[in-house]
């Protein structure tokens, strides 16, 4: 499953558990009330990720109004960088309860923050522990950067995103790792906790060429082959050219 599909996810779990909270009762349970569930609506809503589509829970009475992504809002950036560090290891409990708090407490209370905070807690705990294939034709080792509030301070952070192609050809992101100390120790551990998690064999794995982890790809799969990341390879063969035309030719030519 794509990251994208993993945030979509977890956002629609929490526009219901949203709703329940209005509403005061769960899906597919019957209340002889006033108001009441009357199906949802969809709504395109952008991210760093692209376009995502939610279903947006309504009431009869369309009284309710969202509040996580409001009827206006049409850019939730900010919600999926919060959920990208939690899904990361990036964000504790209180971490993800105080940005919940700090962004919708006007509008909830504790208790409802709590619940909200608890059941995506729970599924990103859920998604980092699940078991994995026992094989990986290949797997990719990539950095992205994201901003995350870290005692009341805004920081860069860079994860590694570790996506592996499975037994059916799919592409499956694997786990997400914060690398604040890139050694061979960290990326033993990383190694580790995907071979923990089921893969005993990957024929190849993709990386730039981070400190220590040839070191502990020998060590923890040591019939994999390594191939550094191409792309990485490109730019550090053309950045010798000051000239952006011999750049581009020499990318051509490649």
């Amino acid at each position: 499953m794509a990251m994208k599909e993993v945030f979509q996810n977890t956002i629609q779990k929490m526009m219901n558990k949203e709703f329940d909270n209005f509403i005061g009762y769960e899906k597919m349970i019957i209340k002889f009330k006033k108001n009441y569930r009357n199906d949802f609506f969809k709504k395109n809503v952008n991210s760093q990720y692209g376009q995502m589509e939610i279903d947006i829970p309504r009431d009869r009475e369309a009284k309710i109004e969202p509040i996580i992504i409001k009827k206006c809002e049409r850019d939730i950036s900010e919600l999926v960088d919060m959920i990208f560090a939690l899904y990361s290891r990036g964000m504790s409990t209180r971490d993800v309860n105080d940005f919940m708090f700090s962004k919708y407490g006007v509008n909830y209370s504790p208790a409802q923050i709590s619940q909200l905070t608890n059941e995506i807690v729970e599924d990103a705990r859920l998604w980092q522990e699940r078991k994995l294939e026992t094989y990986y034709s290949i797997i990719y080792i990539d950095a992205v950067h994201f901003h995350v509030v870290d005692n009341n301070v805004v920081t860069k952070k860079a994860t590694y995103v570790i996506m592996g192609i499975n037994s059916d050809g799919q592409k499956e992101i694997l786990g997400l790792y914060i690398g604040e100390n890139e050694s061979t120790k960290f990326w033993m551990s990383v190694l580790n906790a995907l071979k923990n998690r089921g893969i005993s064999k990957i024929d190849i794995i993709c990386s730039d060429n981070l400190k220590g982890i040839q070191q502990s790809i020998e060590v923890v799969f040591p019939n994999s082959k390594q191939q550094r990341c191409i792309v990485h390879m490109i730019r550090n063969s053309v950045k010798w050219y000051e000239r952006i035309l011999q750049r581009f030719k020499i990318c051509i030519s490649i």
